[in-house]
């Protein structure tokens, strides 16, 4: 977004210019005409405005001009990596570490928005909202992270819609490997082993259910019926072993020898969480 006293009609021209170690390797423009407040904003989220192949990414220099003011913007890497619930906190990361960062809650009116300067060597950075001001931030708020230029221009990131469940998964542990194809004898049970925490660390110690679905993975040994859901061994279920740490020991069918499958958790956040298997006889 560029704002300056443009005049009410007047027709910008923006620039996107972007450069490698040596050379400059993308350069594009566009125009529109400034409102009667003096803004002029384009949003290359929505897909209309402004056409392919029109794009702005880190470290692009955005130049807007009328002919006769010039503003230039450069573009900085902002993350929104996170919402605690508890405390009311935001926080994230960004590459421009000599600038504070702000914070806007747009569905509660009454929060103010909040700045923070930027902390550790990494550029990371946390707003706390006060709930005795205005309302909690909830799965459903609608905020908005900004860092501003010395001539008042901002990079935006937005997040229209907070996560209804903000987790990070940690998984698998031993002996399901993430990075391999996990060689198994058909008809064993598979502990599935993993931990939750919140975006801040905290551990999520009350996970009631999951679901584990298993489809065919196209290999050399072939391809078995697939199970509508897999079960947990017995009468195990999930286990909560404390301090965010959880184990689902799946029972693997029989008929899956000689075939190879993907597994795939579902805890409810909104990632699907998977893992290969190939099966033995």
């Amino acid at each position: 977004m560029a704002t300056n006293d443009w005049p009410d009609g007047a027709v910008l021209t923006l620039t996107v210019e972007r450069w490698n170690e040596e050379n400059q390797v993308y350069e594009e423009t566009y125009t529109e005409t400034a409102t009667n407040i003096g803004e002029y904003s384009f949003d290359q989220g929505h897909g209309s405005d402004p056409p392919d192949p029109f794009f702005v990414e880190r470290g692009d220099r955005v130049t807007v001009t009328d002919g006769t003011t010039t503003k230039v913007h450069d573009v900085y890497a902002l993350f929104v990596d996170g919402i605690d619930y508890d405390t009311n906190e935001v926080f994230g990361t960004t590459d421009a570490t000599d600038r504070e960062v702000c914070v806007n809650l747009w569905s509660a009116p009454g929060q103010p928005q909040r700045c923070t300067d930027v902390f550790g060597t990494d550029g990371e950075w946390k707003v706390d909202f006060d709930s005795t001001i205005g309302e909690d931030i909830t799965p459903q708020s609608d905020l908005a992270a900004w860092q501003y230029d010395d001539d008042g221009d901002a990079t935006t990131m937005n997040n229209h819609a907070v996560p209804e469940v903000a987790y990070e998964f940690i998984g698998f542990g031993d002996p399901v490997d993430n990075e391999a194809v996990n060689v198994v004898t058909a008809g064993r049970t598979v502990p599935l082993k993993f931990r939750i925490t919140t975006g801040a660390g905290d551990p999520v110690t009350d996970l009631a259910d999951v679901s584990v679905i298993v489809t065919t993975l196209q290999c050399e040994l072939g391809t078995t019926a697939d199970h509508v859901e897999e079960y947990a061994a017995g009468n195990s279920g999930l286990q909560n072993l404390g301090d965010g740490y959880y184990q689902y020991n799946w029972k693997t069918s029989k008929t899956y020898k000689n075939s190879c499958k993907l597994l795939t958790l579902d805890i409810g956040d909104g990632v699907l969480h998977t893992a290969q298997f190939h099966f033995t006889r």
